[in-house]
């Protein structure tokens, strides 16, 4: 996009210069061409600035990740504390991603029961770091 407004750009600022000696698209895919080899040049030139940026990317995702992995285990270790159905119900919910109506067909419960508790259990893992 950068490039083809710096290309017409330049065909406005240089318009003056056109001999007619080629057709005026030729002409203008000459500038084009001249502009896209600059920027590769100034790429060139830039590498080791884009791989210190790279460099503090990867170090920003590693620590995201790591962060990440520290609150999947918190938050794993809050659910084993729970009783084994509400267990069950989290872990078929959000890992298995079960509907409400099998998870309560499979504990012998209504589906309605299935997402009251569920909501129950959400409030009360959003509580638990805290108290």
């Amino acid at each position: 996009e950068e490039l083809t407004q710096e290309t017409f750009y330049q065909v406005m600022k240089s318009i003056h210069r056109y001999d007619k000696s080629c057709l005026i698209t030729t002409w203008m895919c000459q500038i084009a061409k001249n502009l896209w080899y600059q920027e590769l040049d100034k790429q060139r030139k830039r590498p080791q600035a884009l791989s210190n940026e790279m460099i503090l990317i990867d170090t920003m995702d590693i620590e995201k990740n790591y962060i990440e992995k520290e609150s999947a285990q918190a938050l794993i270790g809050i659910i084993q504390t729970l009783p084994e159905e509400e267990q069950l119900l989290v872990l078929w919910r959000c890992v298995d991603e079960l509907s409400f109506r099998t998870i309560g067909e499979m504990l012998g419960r209504t589906e309605n029961w299935s997402r009251v508790t569920f909501f129950r259990v959400k409030k009360k893992l959003r509580r638990k770091p805290y108290e």
